[in-house]
Parts: C-alpha cells; sequence; structure tokens
C-alpha cells in the first residue's frame, strides 16, 4: 500500500510522529496479540476487584484499553512515546477508525470517559470516589474496545510515512 493509499488518519499519525507522541517500530502481529491477551486479562481484573477496589478497577479498564489501542499501533510499527502518554493511542486510534462521515467510532468513547476517570481518581487532588458501578459502567463497552481492537489487529498494514511530506 503506497502512502496515498493509507487508510484515514494519515496526515493526524504523521502529526504524531513528527510532534514525538508516536515512534516507528518494527511491526510485530506476535506482540499486538499479546498485549491483547492482557488487555482481556486486565477486564477480567476489573471486574474481580471492583466491589472491593474501584479505584483498581478502573485502573485496569484503563490498561485494558490503552493496550488493545497499543496493540493496533503496534501491529502497524507504532509506538507511543512518553510524550505521547495515555492521550497519543487515543488520537492515533480516533483519526484512522472515523467512519467516511469523519466522526470516531462510538466505541472508542470509552477510552477517553475511563481514562479521565481514573486520572480523577488518581491525581485530581482525590476528587473522584469511585464506586463499584462506576466500573461496571464501562466495563461492556471496554470489552467491546478490546473486541474491536483484536479484530484490527493484523488487518491494518504497516505504516509508511509519506516521502513527499
Amino acid at each position: 500500500m503506497t502512502p496515498a493509499e493509507w487508510p484515514h488518519g494519515r496526515a493526524e499519525i504523521e502529526a504524531l510522529l513528527r510532534g514525538r507522541r508516536l515512534e516507528q517500530v518494527p511491526p510485530s502481529t506476535d506482540n499486538a496479540l499479546a498485549l491483547i491477551a492482557r488487555a482481556r486479562l486486565h477486564l477480567a481484573t476489573a471486574e474481580a476487584v471492583a466491589p472491593t477496589d474501584p479505584d483498581i478497577g478502573m485502573d485496569a479498564l484503563h490498561d485494558a484499553n490503552r493496550k488493545a489501542l497499543e496493540a493496533v499501533l503496534l501491529d502497524q510499527g507504532l509506538r507511543t512515546t512518553r510524550d505521547g502518554g495515555h492521550t497519543a493511542p487515543y488520537e492515533a486510534a480516533k483519526a484512522q477508525l472515523r467512519t467516511s462521515a469523519r466522526t470516531a467510532r462510538p466505541e472508542l468513547f470509552v477510552y477517553e470517559v475511563v481514562r479521565r476517570l481514573r486520572h480523577g481518581a488518581d491525581y485530581a487532588s482525590y476528587e473522584v470516589h469511585l464506586t463499584a458501578s462506576d466500573v461496571g459502567d464501562d466495563l461492556a463497552d471496554s470489552h467491546a474496545l478490546v473486541e474491536i481492537c483484536s479484530r484490527l489487529v493484523g488487518s491494518m498494514p504497516a505504516f509508511r510515512p509519506d516521502p513527499a511530506r
């Protein structure tokens, strides 16, 4: 696939690369599938611990969602850098998985919801007090996100920068 034929999001991915929020690495479907397996394990952990420790349950949901998006990137030969933090995987996925109407898939929204809840509980002066139902509210959507990502692994081409840019 030539750069001009690349699926949605080329400009956004290249901007993330230029901004050093993403970096190129060798594509690895095997490592991507391992991340998907870990994401599924984190979903099970979230469900198991939510009744007694909802903060850890939300952490596990966030880790599951992040690893699922990172798996899609890794399969394409992309990886989030320290500067990219926990927002670059979402930005990359949102750019690549938009529909023809230029809207992101609704399944992606759970990533940002969980990330913000987790951040609020962990870092925002402990202003957010999570409950088991908070974790439960986002569990099904997180499962859907991980499954979408698992289907994408192996189906998206490796990213090649556009030499004209």
